[in-house]
């Protein structure tokens, strides 16, 4: 075998392919449009304080817009970096390329290293494209140098450590969602320890190095926190994020060829519940399902298409969280005479993180109901039957759309622990509001996951694009909305802000759940946000509803063209018109005379 310097053909192939698709270039462009878009609304929102100096606008505009392009930031390259990794290896296992590379010369750590170096760079040229930008925004004054140098480092740390983690993942795994999953998982529990030590500790405290951790508190402590840091705290981070990523890669790189083959020679098993969960489904047997003979494919997608152990200790570990956290918070809440923290202001901020985290979750399995099939080879057969193509694309929706009913069962619970005694109407309608507007923004979510495995046969693809629009609607409403300049002297303006930040799954419900605490512990409600939050659950319940409606008819109108399936029904084909000068065939009883 020779050696090679370098990471080896397989970085030159992937990356040459990589480099000629459009949608690196769309994707770099459309972030960089979205930090002058947040540039301008911060200018916008800061020249409306007419209270202001020149100087001082300048200033504040600095410190919002670097606030503002490290939240874009960050959120993009926690997403970003997954991602662009997540089917590395397990793509190539299942279309059966990984066993051709497996026979070449080619070594594990080039292979390994390879597909890592490929993707991590479209990802790093992210991070370059908002220098530029970065570096426009200075001019305006209020960005200290050192800050913005410690929150590039931190977002490259944070992109090595997504793209290794998803990479190594790959190798174990053998489903594209799944690698995502797992690391939005581990995702979601690292960034929620500050945010727990917080809740535990009554907000007061929380360890040094949870907050050190955290990149997001990390990268604003120089406005946030001034004094508690400096450059030592950004650099400790990248350098621990780059052990951790070598860590990763070298033990891909050792255990690619043992799992692989460990796989191969492996019998596929169906997934077997435990004997908690057997246990729990024979309780529940009575709980109405879909019918076989109404629907085959819902009745699939509900009993046979069950996902993974990996993915089933994910959901099982949000479902358990979610639902002791509710109960010690409407617990609580139902301590009349004196409400512990949790009960007074944690309520708000957990709705907000777990429908946040729910739909984050969703989203990685609705981008994947047909994508999978793709690969497997099981689309061609379902195709083939005689299933009309509605009644298939609905019994794909709903079974990306079952989970949603249950993302809005403890919010509501929560919202109903928190009413007080003889609320006014307004505050009830709050309340109901809550798991009309999670169902409709889980309807819209799963025809965006429907609609993109549809029309894009890149397997991953969707699933990437949909947890995008998801987290850019989460992060981008609020942004758009707190940048509305709002005046003292009308409060339309504060309507419309309110509405505006209601869009945002974290802020519609968290914000709403957070006024009827307030209207419990003050006995009233501001007036203006009141208004423009019911506002703007009505209109973004009806936007959501709308968008989810829509999609699904796209999807329906589309699917047999992107598929491929005729719209022709068996035992109906067209009328051919005979040809006169093709002989009469022999009937079927003069054949045996014939043959004989």
């Amino acid at each position: 075998m020779s050696s090679r310097s370098g990471l080896g053909p397989v970085f030159a192939f992937e990356w040459l392919t990589r480099s000629r698709r459009w949608q690196g270039y769309a994707l770099r462009g459309l972030f960089v449009l979205a930090l002058l878009v947040a540039l301008w609304l911060v200018w916008r929102s800061a020249t409306g304080k007419q209270s202001l100096t020149t100087r001082q606008q300048l200033a504040e505009a600095g410190a919002v817009f670097f606030a503002t392009m490290t939240v874009i930031q960050l959120s993009l390259i926690l997403l970003a970096a997954p991602a662009a990794t997540a089917g590395a290896i397990c793509l190539d296992k299942a279309r059966g390329s990984l066993a051709h590379v497996m026979v070449t010369d080619l070594s594990d750590r080039e292979v390994v290293l390879g597909k890592l170096a490929a993707r991590l760079v479209p990802v790093l040229n992210l991070i370059a494209c908002a220098l530029p930008v970065a570096a426009l925004g200075t001019l305006m004054g209020g960005i200290d140098p050192m800050a913005l140098t410690g929150s590039f480092l931190i977002a490259v740390g944070v992109a090595l450590l997504g793209c290794s983690l998803a990479l190594a993942l790959s190798v174990w795994l053998t489903k594209t969602h799944e690698v995502m999953i797992v690391v939005f998982g581990l995702w979601t529990t690292w960034l929620m320890a500050l945010p727990w030590c917080w809740m535990v500790s009554s907000g007061t405290w929380a360890p040094y190095w949870a907050e050190c951790s955290n990149p997001f508190w990390l990268a604003m402590a120089p406005y946030s926190a001034p004094r508690r840091t400096s450059m030592v705290e950004p650099i400790v981070f990248f350098l621990a994020c780059l052990a951790l990523s070598v860590g990763l890669a070298a033990l891909a790189v050792a255990r690619l060829r043992p799992v692989y083959l460990h796989q191969a020679d492996r019998v596929p098993k169906a997934v077997k519940d435990s004997k908690a969960a057997a246990w729990f489904r024979d309780q529940v047997r009575w709980w109405p399902g879909p019918s076989l003979d109404a629907n085959p494919v819902l009745w699939r997608e509900w009993h046979r298409s069950r996902p993974s152990r990996v993915v089933r200790v994910v959901w099982g570990l949000y479902v358990a969280t979610t639902s002791v956290v509710s109960l010690m918070i409407i617990h609580d809440c139902w301590n009349v005479d004196t409400p512990g923290l949790l009960g007074r202001v944690m309520g708000s901020v957990f709705n907000g993180f777990q429908v946040s985290i729910g739909l984050m979750l969703m989203a990685a399995s609705a981008g994947t109901v047909l994508s999978e099939e793709r690969v497997r080879g099981s689309l061609d057969v379902l195709l083939a039957t005689p299933l009309s193509t509605p009644s298939i694309v609905r019994g794909k929706w709903w079974g990306a759309f079952r989970r949603a009913p249950w993302l809005a069962f403890w919010p509501t619970l929560i919202a109903l622990a928190t009413l007080p005694s003889n609320p006014p109407g307004r505050v009830v309608a709050f309340v109901y509001l809550i798991p009309v507007l999670i169902l409709a923004q889980g309807a819209a979510l799963a025809g965006l996951g429907l609609a993109l495995a549809t029309w894009i046969p890149q397997t991953g693809r969707a699933a990437t694009l949909t947890v995008v629009v998801l987290v850019v609607s989460i992060v981008g409403w609020p942004i758009v909305g707190s940048q509305m300049p709002v005046t003292s002297s009308s409060t339309n303006n504060q309507h419309l802000q309110t509405a505006v930040e209601m869009g945002s799954a974290f802020w519609n419900v968290g914000f709403t759940t957070n006024l009827i605490e307030q209207y419990r512990s003050q006995n009233g409600m501001p007036g203006p946000i009141t208004d423009g939050a019911l506002l703007g659950l009505v209109g973004w319940g009806l936007i959501y509803a709308s968008a989810a409606a829509g999609l699904f008819v796209a999807t329906l109108l589309t699917f047999e063209r992107c598929l491929g399936r005729t719209s022709g029904r068996l035992g109906f084909a067209p009328h051919v018109p005979r040809d006169p000068r093709l002989k009469p065939v022999i009937p079927i009883e003069e054949l045996d005379e014939v043959m004989a």
